[in-house]
């Protein structure tokens, strides 16, 4: 399972930032579920809780890249949704502690976990 941000681009070619989607990948079926919309206000075919099967032979055609990013085309329309992967921080800095400033004002300091 992996998350990854969604976007798309209307017909005067404005893009537009769907979401967060979680992708379920096993050996016979891809599915997508959104989990969180980005920009309010803005129209969006897909409300968070959406989800679709999508691949070949499911209505929803896909186009694979070679760096884990692919293109979707919900219910076989011409609105391309661009799916790129979201890196996961695995250890997030919580705090930084100032240890000392330099004599060029450069910051001496200490990542807290």
């Amino acid at each position: 399972m992996k998350k990854y941000r969604v976007t798309y681009f209307n017909g005067s070619g404005r893009e537009y930032n769907d979401g967060t989607w979680i992708v379920k990948t096993t050996p016979k079926t891809i599915r997508a579920e959104k989990i969180k919309q980005f920009e309010t206000g803005v129209y969006s075919m897909h409300d968070v809780g959406f989800k679709a099967r999508i691949g070949k032979g499911t209505g929803n055609p896909i186009r694979e890249d070679d760096h884990d990013t692919f293109i979707v085309y919900f219910g076989q329309a011409g609105t391309p949704y661009y799916f790129e992967p979201i890196s996961e921080i695995k250890n997030p800095i919580k705090s930084i502690k100032v240890e000392s400033f330099t004599k060029d004002d450069e910051i001496v300091a200490t990542c807290l976990p």
